[in-house]
């Protein structure tokens, strides 16, 4: 029984979860109506656990996930905002992810699962780790986002939540083709992640939409290491072999290393080819 009778912690926490599951529904109107009225009853009687920035958070997701999107007079999250309250810390990274700012939510998660390695309240912390994820594969960060979807894997596999997985849809369907055919998983994380892949691609009709090579582009784009990736970027630039070892405090001949490792690995014989290959595969910008 609760000790606090008037406490609203029970009420906001249940209509937290049930906006939740309407917003995984599809129904984001209903969603926001649930947290509305939960903030009429907060805002008079506050709970010890949530805040009212938690609530209004949630609304500006679900006003984003509705089409309904003004953020010109927003102010950017701070340290202090994260340090008060890890839970709108985490919807504002999704709602960066929605707006397609990817290293602004990849900031914001990488502070939130150093401070909290064991999860938070009412929040798990494979859902951050699957937004990083995310954020991190926007980025073209391949191997980085396969390591960490894989640390949320085996984090849910056991329980099979298979629910903040099936909330992103056409957002992570193509990294969990990419961890399955380049990560080394055990049996129970294999089995999880192909039935999680087999019902996105049954409720949205994604395997149908898909380029049948994409798990291949994106298994070639993933071999390229963060270093050569850099290298990449500055040979774009239009930088030599000198000029490229000067900047990094390594030999010429390293870098004719790394260029062979890049030139076997996309499949070409030149710096051109090689920068028209890097842009097709979204390496470079």
């Amino acid at each position: 029984m609760n000790p606090n009778p008037t406490s609203t912690i029970e009420t906001v926490s249940n209509a937290i979860l049930r906006a939740k599951i309407q917003s995984a529904q599809g129904d984001n109107e209903a969603a926001f109506s649930t947290i509305q009225a939960a903030r009429e009853l907060h805002t008079p009687r506050p709970s010890s656990i949530w805040l009212d920035q938690d609530l209004i958070a949630f609304l500006k997701l679900v006003r984003l996930r509705m089409g309904i999107s003004d953020f010109s007079k927003e102010t950017p999250i701070d340290r202090l905002d994260i340090e008060n309250s890890a839970f709108s810390a985490l919807v504002q990274a999704e709602i960066h992810i929605e707006q397609k700012r990817s290293m602004a939510a990849e900031e914001i998660l990488n502070y939130l699962l150093h401070k909290y390695p064991h999860g938070f309240y009412m929040l798990p912390t494979f859902w951050a780790r699957i937004m990083l994820a995310i954020a991190l594969f926007d980025q073209r960060k391949l191997k980085e986002a396969c390591k960490v979807l894989v640390e949320a894997s085996r984090l849910a596999a056991p329980e099979y939540c298979i629910r903040p997985f099936l909330d992103y849809g056409s957002k992570i369907t193509s990294l969990l083709s990419l961890v399955l055919r380049t990560e080394n998983l055990n049996a129970g994380v294999q089995s999880f992640l192909k039935g999680t892949l087999s019902m996105l691609e049954h409720s949205t009709g994604i395997q149908k939409t898909l380029p049948r090579d994409e798990p291949m582009t994106l298994a070639i784009a993933a071999s390229i290491s963060p270093r050569e990736q850099q290298i990449l970027q500055l040979i774009c630039a239009g930088l030599s072999n000198r000029e490229i070892a000067v900047k990094f405090s390594i030999s010429t001949s390293t870098v004719k290393t790394h260029l062979e490792n890049i030139f076997r690995k996309l499949g070409v014989n030149s710096r051109t080819q090689a920068i028209a290959q890097a842009q097709a595969l979204g390496l470079v910008r």
